[in-house]
């Protein structure tokens, strides 16, 4: 795939490199590996990269210039090449979809004429893609879910969501990473801390990374919750697939 890409300014210290404007995997994940190129070659002008669904923001430490643009377009036109030296994480995360947690997830069911054990199935088996990192630090924006599971969001938002909500909102799906207002339908709950600003890498995600999760019990959640309290998920905690609390 090469897609065009139009670099436009976003003020004097900033850009914005949009690809065509609708969500595709693939474009997405050509956003990703294009991404950790200009960081590995312009790192020592960027203070951040922020990826979306179909376009990237680079914001600079000085005003952009003609050749700063050239260089970018340079770097952009052996993109090709780069998609196949991504290597993206995949990770496998535990999701607790008791009704104590999961408040809408009977109302998901039922919007669906499905059982609670359906669409516990249903979420549980994509493997998805993560589009990016928003809204709230770490939370991510996955892309996968099967269309069966498709919910708009409430009309009115909550308050409070409790951190670690897992949700569904229209055609995506997510995970709350701290306490927050929110607006998508709550059908579950993860033991595992998505966000940790006092870590050198406070969100263990990235966009264009791989989310498979999987069902515990109350009792396994609780025990998780008790072992990975506070802890950001490594590749360390990982072993065999699942997650383990070594």
């Amino acid at each position: 795939m090469k897609s065009a890409i139009e670099i436009i300014s976003f003020g004097p210290k900033a850009l914005l490199l949009n690809w065509p404007q609708h969500i595709s995997e693939e474009i997405n994940t050509e956003i990703s590996a294009c991404n950790l190129q200009i960081n590995k070659y312009f790192k020592d002008l960027l203070i951040e990269s922020v990826c979306t669904y179909c376009s990237l923001t680079l914001y600079l430490k000085q005003p952009h210039t003609s050749e700063l643009i050239a260089k970018i377009q340079s770097l952009l036109s052996k993109r090709q090449q780069y998609n196949t030296q991504q290597k993206p994480s995949t990770w496998t995360i535990p999701v607790c979809y008791d009704l104590s947690f999961g408040i809408d997830l009977q109302r998901v069911a039922d919007t669906h004429e499905l059982t609670i054990d359906d669409v516990i199935n249903l979420h549980a088996k994509p493997l998805y893609h993560v589009y990016f990192l928003g809204f709230l630090p770490g939370f991510p924006y996955l892309g996968g879910l099967d269309e069966r599971l498709i919910t708009p969001r409430l009309a009115s938002p909550r308050w409070q969501i409790p951190k670690g909500s897992v949700a569904i909102g229209n055609q995506q799906t997510g995970v709350y990473p701290s306490n927050s207002p929110g607006g998508w339908n709550i059908i579950g709950r993860t033991p595992v801390n998505l966000f940790d600003s006092q870590n050198p890498k406070p969100s263990f995600l990235n966009a264009g990374d791989k989310i498979q999760f999987y069902s515990v019990n109350l009792k396994d959640y609780e025990t998780l919750s008790e072992s990975f309290a506070n802890k950001l998920l490594t590749h360390e905690n990982l072993k065999g697939g699942k997650l383990t609390h070594d």
